[in-house]
């Protein structure tokens, strides 16, 4: 089956080729009434689907044509319109002997269902198609004119309202413009013209007519020194078929300079004339100087950084080293050129042999995996600092301390991280030789105390047993009241050798089993100051010898051998004052028997904060009720 379509629409000319082609069909097309004439005239169709709307001669006459004329008026003939679609177009064009009139667009299956019925009725006779009574002429022609009026004064109408809505598009496009602070320029190349639009009086000073209306005097306004840029970019722009992106600076009429980003889109013909280029120009002065800012910062904070006698680097936000001072050339042997902009870790290289997040990535998140290759983190703030040890820098095993922090622009938005660096092998050596050295110290002063203690048991069995009970009575105190362990091991310590100033008494008055006289009493009262004595020459971790000497004060002054009072008696006297009071009240004396505990505490407790500290009697009344005893 050949079918002609007239449309002169390539796009619709397209489709419907296309849709009938896969039919089966075989399609010829026309632009006009007039090219399917021609084609007509050459060959035979068995259908004309024809728009209505087209230059030259229309559809309604062809279909006039085709209807009058002998040869073709049996050819079925469809309109098919998106032009003409009311019911008095339909009307019409029924009326001059079309077939069918479909109204664009329709659904492909049905407008091939009804192209399908159109073929079928009129190989089967029931179309009537030729039969159609055709319209006068002047009938036709009056018809013909009354649809063409209709349809231009719709057009007109239709027209009207568009360019209505134009200028109203236009309006409100030029507020948006001006709202923004834009200036919105065309350049038409023939006529060199340039027509502006937008905020340029309140940007630049200028009313419309002191811009210029040609391309010179918009060029004459740029600075001297950015005019080769701008050449260049327009080069660029033309050549690859891009947008021109290019920022300069553009002369306001007070004679200062505003920096302009200008962003524009050239208009090229087919045979490679340039036409028009249409552009925005928008004033980025504000942020040219906050970048000039930032530059002099950055500047001098290098210039600070670069004298730093630590090893300092900063990096940004991604990771990349922006300052690399001479202190951190020296030590880690690497130039500030050949590192400065690297990322990916490369500040790490240089003392782990590898990539990896180091302390200054910590301040912008933390991670226990990083924290723990260093020998401890703490946090001070925002503030990092932390020990490392380096096997092997620049061939050396080294220990290094570290500080690493964030840094903040004037505004206050996060720019960066700082990490200085110190190199402490020789002070972490001598730390640990230190320890060494302290540890055989209290190696030796437990085996002089352990030495004391034997001595003493020899002498006086009694003593002896005494001191050991007090020593773990002491500890259990300080151990309620929260002391560090290695305070608690001094605390036992003294307990343990707390009478050893007893080791001048006779023994005689040690076991006398009946009163002392004042004279022996006296003498007992001096074995405070006579431990002291043994003691004082005797390095120590801890005051063992000043607590000896105080551990028979008491809150109010009375006790001895100075009577000493309140704060001026250590915390750690007063433990081991109230833990030899309820231990010599709870045992058995050699002049007298035991009181029992329970009238221990009582003493203590109704002597608290008047001879013994009311939170040493509070921590050993807690200890009892916790079910120690004394063994």
């Amino acid at each position: 089956m050949r079918v002609l379509i007239v449309d002169d629409a390539e796009d619709n000319l397209y489709l419907l080729e296309t849709l009938l082609r896969n039919k089966g069909y075989n399609v010829t097309s026309a632009q006009n009434g007039e090219e399917a004439l021609e084609c007509l005239r050459k060959d035979s169709f068995h259908l004309i689907i024809s728009d209505i709307l087209m230059p030259q001669m229309d559809g309604f006459q062809l279909c006039r044509h085709c209807k009058t004329d002998p040869q073709l008026k049996n050819i079925p003939f469809v309109f098919y319109s998106a032009t003409y679609t009311d019911a008095k177009d339909e009307e019409f064009a029924l009326g001059i002997g079309a077939d069918k009139f479909i109204v664009k667009p329709a659904q492909a299956d049905r407008f091939l269902q009804i192209i399908e019925e159109i073929l079928r009725e009129h190989q089967q006779g029931t179309i009537a198609s030729g039969r159609k009574e055709t319209k006068e002429e002047e009938t036709f022609l009056s018809g013909y004119s009354k649809r063409l009026i209709d349809k231009l004064e719709s057009k007109m109408l239709d027209l009207e309202k568009a360019n209505k809505a134009l200028v109203e598009a236009e309006k409100r496009f030029r507020t948006l413009v001006y709202t923004l602070g834009e200036i919105v320029y065309e350049y038409h190349v023939a006529e060199d013209m340039v027509l502006w639009t937008g905020a340029y009086e309140e940007l630049l000073g200028c009313t419309g007519e002191e811009m210029g209306g040609d391309g010179r005097s918009r060029l004459n306004r740029v600075h001297q020194d950015d005019l080769s840029a701008l050449e260049a970019e327009f080069t660029r722009a033309r050549r690859e078929n891009q947008l021109i992106e290019v920022e300069y600076r553009f002369r306001h009429k007070n004679g200062n300079y505003l920096w302009i980003h200008d962003s524009g889109k050239m208009d090229i013909s087919p045979d490679g004339v340039l036409l028009t280029v249409t552009g925005i120009m928008k004033d980025i002065t504000k942020r040219k100087q906050a970048e000039e800012s930032l530059r002099e910062s950055e500047s001098r904070l290098s210039a600070i950084i670069e004298f730093l006698p630590d090893a300092t680097f900063v990096i940004d936000l991604e990771g990349k080293v922006i300052a690399w001072n001479k202190a951190i050339v020296e030590m880690s042997g690497i130039k500030a050129a050949d590192i400065v902009g690297k990322g990916r870790y490369e500040y790490a290289l240089p003392f782990y042999g590898g990539r990896r997040p180091i302390l200054i990535d910590l301040v912008f998140q933390s991670a226990s995996e990083i924290e723990k290759k260093y020998l401890y983190v703490r946090k001070e703030g925002e503030t990092l600092i932390a020990e490392t040890d380096i096997p092997d820098l620049q061939g050396k095993r080294t220990f290094l301390w570290g500080k690493a922090g964030p840094l903040y622009d004037s505004r206050g938005n996060l720019i960066g991280a700082i990490e200085q660096i110190r190199e402490i092998t020789e002070h972490k050596l001598a730390e640990y030789k230190l320890k060494e050295t302290m540890a055989l110290v209290e190696n030796a002063y437990k085996v002089t105390i352990e030495i004391l203690v034997s001595a003493i048991e020899a002498r006086d069995p009694y003593t002896a047993g005494h001191q050991r009970r007090v020593a773990n009575l002491a500890g259990m105190i300080a151990i309620d009241m929260d002391f560090p362990a290695e305070k608690i091991e001094g605390i036992r310590t003294s307990g343990y050798i707390h009478d050893i100033g007893k080791i001048s008494i006779p023994a005689g008055i040690l076991n006398k089993t009946s009163s002392l006289s004042d004279n022996e009493f006296d003498l007992i009262k001096e074995h405070s100051r006579i431990g002291y004595d043994i003691l004082k020459v005797v390095e120590s971790p801890w005051p063992i010898a000043e607590i000896i000497y105080q551990h028979h004060e008491r809150m109010d002054g009375s006790g001895y051998p100075r009577g000493i009072k309140g704060e001026e008696i250590l915390l750690e006297a007063r433990i081991l004052a109230v833990a030899d009071v309820v231990e010599a009240m709870a045992s058995h004396r050699p002049y007298r028997p035991a009181y029992g505990i329970d009238v221990a505490l009582q003493e203590i407790e109704k002597n608290r904060n008047v001879l013994y500290d009311q939170d040493v009697v509070d921590a050993c009344l807690k200890v009892f009720g916790g079910g120690y005893t004394i063994r």
